[in-house]
C-alpha cells in the first residue's frame, strides 16, 4: 500500500463544536496510510478549537483566524496542501467507511485522471435517507455539473489542477457590488465544476458511495435560507462562462437550458419567500425568451410530480 498517492483532506469550520468531532473520527476511521488532514477554523468561539487541540495526533495542519466564509477558508487550506488529490469535508459531513482506500486506488490505477467522482448519501435531520448514484449525475461532465446537486464533496480534484482555473470563487470588491451585503460565495462549487468541465478535465468513477452529507437547519447547502442567493449566484455564473470560454453548441444549449431553470426558480422561491421584487430577473427573461421560460416551469412540474410519485409508492 506505500504506492497509493497522498491525498488531502480540508475541513473548513466556523462554531460547529456539536458536529466537528464526528466529522473528524470519519477520518481518523480511514486507517488511510498517505494521509494529510488539514482543518481550518475562521476564528471560532464556541469550543471547536478544543476538539481540534484534541486531535492534534491525526491533523497535519491547522489554525484558527477570522476568515472570508467557507469559500476562502478552503482557498487558504489548499495553499498548505501538499496531497496529489484534495477533497473538501464539511465540518458537519462525514465520510463513509472505505472512502480514501477506494480513492486512492483509482488515482494510483489512473495517473492521467484529473478528477475522482462517487456518490453520495443525503441524510436528513428525521433519518431519512437519500442516495445519489446515477451515473448520469455521478460521472464528471458539464451535465453533471449543472445538475441539481453538484456532488462536489464526494469529488476528488487533482492539485495541478487549481492554477489552471482560480479555486472557490471569493467575494471581492467587484462580486459585492452585484451580491451587495454577500459575505461569501455560495455557489462556487458549481462554478468550478462547470469551468473545469469546460476545461476538459478527465474525470473518472468509483461505484461506491464517497461522502455522507448530513441535512440540518443551519446548513449552507441544505438550510432553506440560501435559495434565492444561489439562484441570483447562478445565473451571473451562466453570463461569466458565455464570455470566458468558446462554447460549442452542446455546451450552449446545455448553458441556455440550464439558465432557463435557474430563472424559473428564481421566481418560484421569490414568490414563496413573498418577495416578488426579488425576481425581476425572471420576469425581463420571461418575456424575451417565453418558450425557454415555458419548457423549464414544464420540467420542473414534472421533476416534482414524479418525486411526489415515489414517495407514495415507497409510503404504499
Amino acid at each position: 500500500m506505500s504506492d497509493l498517492p497522498r491525498l488531502t483532506v480540508i475541513t473548513v469550520v466556523r462554531n460547529d463544536v456539536k458536529r466537528l468531532a464526528t466529522a473528524i473520527a470519519s477520518v481518523a476511521a480511514q486507517n488511510y496510510p498517505n494521509l494529510e488532514y488539514i482543518i481550518m477554523d475562521g476564528g471560532s468561539t464556541d469550543g471547536t478549537v478544543d476538539i481540534i487541540r484534541a486531535h492534534e495526533k491525526l491533523i497535519t495542519y491547522w489554525e484558527s483566524k477570522p476568515d472570508g466564509g467557507p469559500s476562502n477558508a478552503f482557498n487558504k487550506g489548499l495553499a498548505h496542501a501538499t496531497g496529489e488529490w484534495v477533497v473538501l469535508l464539511s465540518s458537519d459531513d462525514v465520510l463513509p467507511e472505505g472512502t480514501l482506500l477506494a480513492v486512492g486506488e483509482a488515482g494510483r490505477d489512473n495517473p492521467d485522471a484529473d478528477i475522482i467522482s462517487g456518490g453520495a448519501e443525503l441524510i436528513y435531520p428525521d433519518g431519512r435517507k437519500r442516495v445519489f448514484n446515477d451515473p448520469q449525475q455521478v460521472d464528471f461532465s458539464l451535465k453533471a455539473a449543472l445538475a441539481g446537486l453538484t456532488l462536489f464533496n464526494s469529488r476528488y480534484y487533482k492539485r495541478h489542477l487549481f492554477p489552471m482555473v482560480s479555486a472557490l470563487r471569493e467575494i471581492d470588491e467587484n462580486l459585492s457590488k452585484i451580491f451587495p451585503g454577500r459575505r461569501f460565495f455560495v455557489a462556487g462549487d458549481r462554478e468550478l465544476l462547470i469551468r473545469l468541465a469546460l476545461l476538459n478535465a478527465k474525470g473518472i468513477s468509483v461505484r461506491k458511495i464517497l461522502y455522507t452529507y448530513c441535512a440540518h437547519a443551519d446548513s449552507i447547502t441544505f438550510g432553506a435560507g440560501n435559495h434565492i442567493a444561489v439562484q441570483k449566484e447562478n445565473l451571473w455564473i451562466a453570463q461569466e462562462v458565455r464570455k470566458d470560454y468558446p462554447l460549442d453548441n452542446v455546451q450552449k444549449k446545455l448553458i441556455n437550458q440550464w439558465e432557463a431553470q435557474e430563472i424559473a426558480l428564481l421566481a418560484l422561491y421569490a414568490l414563496k419567500a413573498k418577495k416578488p421584487a426579488e425576481a425581476r430577473d425572471s420576469w425581463i427573461y420571461l418575456l424575451r425568451h417565453p418558450v425557454h421560460f415555458g419548457v423549464a416551469i414544464l420540467k420542473l412540474a414534472a421533476r416534482f410530480i414524479t418525486n411526489r410519485i415515489k414517495k407514495i409508492i415507497k409510503v404504499s
